[in-house]
């Protein structure tokens, strides 16, 4: 199964070999070394030696079969290098589509002195969410927003993936 060869690969990344494996498996190769070490070896030691000397680009467009195998691409991907963790509700809805999972967007409009955005709050609030605070128009009828005190109310949490 799958999960087997999941197990299988991450203890040979560890260095531990598997009691039911033998050397005709498929990633046998990893523990037969020729002596090449690269600079990438010195900093992943704990990938072990590299299954086969660093190719030039001309071989490695050749023959993407010996040089994109499961080993090597695993060299190049970072192991433990950050612990995220994710509240409930971002586990939860991670693959969702976001017109399925996300809420519809607050419209956020700027106050001005005559009462039309207040008015506007009123009755579009009924049907999306609305609001007026922390915007307005200056002298010059530009557009600003209180940049000092808090979030504005469109903010939301970055969640990095």
């Amino acid at each position: 199964s799958l999960e087997a060869e999941e197990q299988s690969l991450l203890a040979a990344e560890d260095g531990v070999v598997a009691p039911h494996s033998s050397g005709t498996d498929k990633g046998s190769h990893v523990a037969a070394s020729n002596g090449m070490t690269s600079s990438t070896d010195t900093a992943r030691k704990d990938l072990g030696p590299a299954p086969h000397k660093k190719p030039n680009f001309i071989t490695k467009f050749l023959r993407p079969d010996l040089y994109t195998d499961y080993h090597t691409l695993r060299r190049l991907v970072p192991r433990g290098f950050a612990d995220i963790v994710y509240d409930p509700v971002t586990e939860r809805d991670a693959y969702y589509h976001p017109s399925i999972s996300s809420q519809t967007p607050l419209l956020w409009v700027p106050r001005d002195t005559m009462g039309v955005s207040r008015q506007e709050c009123h009755h579009t609030g009924k049907i999306i969410p609305i609001s007026d605070e922390g915007a307005g128009f200056n002298e010059k009828g530009k557009l600003t927003w209180d940049a000092e005190s808090a979030r504005p109310p469109i903010w939301q949490e970055k969640i990095y993936y």
